[in-house]
């Protein structure tokens, strides 16, 4: 049986809320489970005394049926198989770096118009020897389900390739993890194609598939690789045809964890540093304010009375729409909700790095390594290396 109306838990405004918050986790790379968006929901209604059905107390989660009910009251929302991405890769791509990047672009391609078949780009990726093997119907109830592969953990082989902007690429590069190269190695890969050998990534193992693998991309990397692709990918990226202005805010909404201002900047700005301004933290009161006929038999630890006190929230993670505006207050006006702000980050905040460190070795940044002062950079390092080299030996 489906919840009815006189049934339904979260009004519509509150289930807007729930869904936002829910799509921002998304955006910023931590998203939430069903099992965890059914807890919150528990949560949220102990937390503002609403009604809640007998199972939700006996579980302290939402049950599974309202939760299809609610992805169906928001389709909006989907459950997806999230795709593994490193934490330095999508904090890295802020709008400060992008900014630093497509300057510099704009400095290379001014100083020295660069054509299309110019411009190239080079990559590496790594292939394993054991592939991730596909879903398989087995008996109910069984607690492991496996699948034979070379090996359980395989060896990685590095491929690197080029392509530039007109659309064609370069033979591929391999690198084995073997002390000496041969080459047989690569008789079967793509025509041009070399290799060479990582003496720190020695083998134990006796298979010989990882010479399967130049075999592999000889039949996929033509299929890949056409010119349409290559030249679609420095479309989309905005380097040629040059566009810095692809990027919306939501692509750069997963380095929301590590976007923090600047402390010379942010010392007398508010705003930087998400604290409420006086206007709207001395005018209005946002404190709760619950009406109740009698005693509320489930106050406690996880249900509050009406004196309980609810966590403050952060005006930069509120939605905008749910503050007043500061033009329209009158200042002798005194502001008194008549219930308390609705919001999820009060039981799971969005996550934020702490303050950042001024000391450390130096991070890598957008670079024009052919201008005088950063070549001069790299023979310094080379130099200092080379010197601590012939001190080890």
């Amino acid at each position: 049986m489906g919840y009815v109306a006189h049934n339904k838990v979260f009004s519509e405004e509150q289930e807007q809320q729930l869904s936002k918050y829910i799509t921002r986790c998304a955006e910023i790379y931590f998203g939430v489970s069903p099992k965890e968006v059914r807890k919150l929901a528990f949560d949220l209604s102990t937390k503002y005394n609403l009604k809640q059905p007998a199972t939700w107390l006996e579980n302290e989660m939402a049950g599974e049926e309202w939760f299809c009910s609610f992805m169906n009251r928001n389709p909006s929302l989907s459950v997806r198989v999230a795709q593994a991405t490193s934490l330095a890769r999508a904090t890295s791509f802020n709008k400060t770096n992008v900014k630093a990047f497509y300057d510099n672009l704009q400095i290379v391609m001014d100083r020295h118009t660069y054509e299309p078949q110019d411009i190239h780009n080079v990559d590496k990726t790594g292939v394993t020897t054991v592939q991730k093997p596909d879903k398989v119907v087995a008996r109910r109830g069984i607690w492991q389900v496996g699948a034979l592969t070379s090996a359980e953990r395989g060896t990685l082989v590095t491929v690197a390739f080029a392509v530039n902007a007109l659309g064609n690429t370069i033979p591929l590069l391999f690198i084995f993890p073997r002390v000496r190269y041969h080459d047989h190695f690569v008789r079967d890969g793509l025509v041009g194609s070399i290799g060479t050998a990582n003496p720190s990534g020695w083998m134990q193992d006796t298979s010989f598939l990882v010479y399967d693998i130049p075999g592999i991309s000889k039949t996929a990397m033509p299929l890949a690789f056409t010119q349409t692709n290559v030249q679609a990918g420095f479309c989309k990226t905005g380097i040629y045809p040059y566009n810095r202005n692809l990027f919306q805010a939501v692509d750069f909404a997963p380095s929301f964890v590590t976007d923090r201002p600047n402390p010379d900047n942010g010392k007398n700005n508010p705003a930087a540093n998400n604290e409420i301004p006086p206007l709207l933290s001395q005018e209005i009161d946002f404190s709760p304010s619950f009406e109740t006929d009698g005693p509320n038999p489930g106050a406690g630890k996880n249900n509050p009375g009406p004196n309980d006190e609810i966590l403050p929230l952060s005006v930069s993670l509120l939605d905008e729409s749910s503050i007043p505006n500061p033009s329209n207050v009158q200042p002798t006006a005194s502001f008194s909700a008549t219930s308390p702000v609705f919001s999820s980050e009060i039981f799971r905040p969005f996550p934020k790095a702490s303050q950042r460190k001024t000391k450390g070795f130096r991070t890598k940044k957008s670079t024009i390594y052919t201008d005088t002062p950063e070549k001069e950079a790299v023979r310094q390092a080379f130099f200092h290396l080379f010197l601590l080299i012939n001190h080890c030996t």
